[in-house]
């Protein structure tokens, strides 16, 4: 399911190559993992009971198990959203935040951001504009 593409460092006398972070690919998202944030590319465009929630659930579970602290959600592709979608996106966020983690929404198309505004979950999600304003939304707010 995971593909880390690692750097290979070779034995010789020479100072230690520092390896770069991993990048992960699964079914639904492209991953990128840096220090303790996951910046999660989605690639599917619904997010709803019947596509995609249990390839998200999925992914939320190797990152919890790969150590990944806070979750950015880059949802540029997603164009619709359903209700179990956003029960399951709190039920994430309780779980990383019993860690100390946070999730942030990046790059939603406008549809999906009055989803956040009128349920009022942009209140618990940051939904930027960009993933680097994710970033600092999620490693900012410690």
């Amino acid at each position: 399911m995971w593909y880390f593409p690692f750097r290979r460092t070779t034995r010789n006398p020479g100072p230690a190559i520092a390896e770069d972070p991993p990048s992960i690919r699964c079914d639904i998202a492209e991953v990128e993992l840096i220090g303790s944030t996951a910046v999660a590319t989605l690639t599917i465009t619904e997010l709803s009971r019947a596509e995609g929630l249990e390839g998200l659930a999925g992914l939320m579970d190797d990152l919890v198990i790969c150590g990944a602290k806070d979750v950015v959600l880059d949802i540029q592709t997603v164009q619709f959203m359903d209700s179990a979608c956003l029960a399951w996106l709190v039920a994430a966020l309780n779980r990383l935040a019993v860690r100390g983690g946070r999730i942030a929404l990046a790059n939603a198309v406008d549809s999906v951001r009055s989803v956040f505004c009128l349920s009022r979950l942009d209140r618990l999600f940051p939904v930027c504009h960009t993933v680097m304003a994710a970033i600092e939304a999620v490693e900012g707010r410690k």
